[in-house]
């Protein structure tokens, strides 16, 4: 899974190698607190991420694949 650019501004890609099975994505800002969430049908290669909304800072995402997660973090630059 790759993440760019990063930091970003407007949007954030997520790229995906292979995506067998739905993922779950979720975005935690840097106190905890969920501010969004996705759901990505299997066979997408690259999704976006609308960063419009969102204050500058520092931000998690939790990508769930199955059994699999995993936290990236990106920063939000604007």
């Amino acid at each position: 899974i790759e993440l760019y650019p990063n930091p970003a501004d407007n949007y954030l890609y997520i790229k995906f190698n292979e995506l067998n099975s739905n993922s779950d994505i979720e975005v935690y800002d840097i106190i905890g607190t969920k501010i969004a969430n996705m759901q990505v049908e299997p066979n997408f290669e690259t999704i976006s991420l609308d960063l419009s909304k969102f204050n500058s800072g520092l931000y998690f995402l939790k990508i769930t694949i199955g059994n699999d997660t995993r936290i990236m973090k990106f920063i939000v630059s604007k």
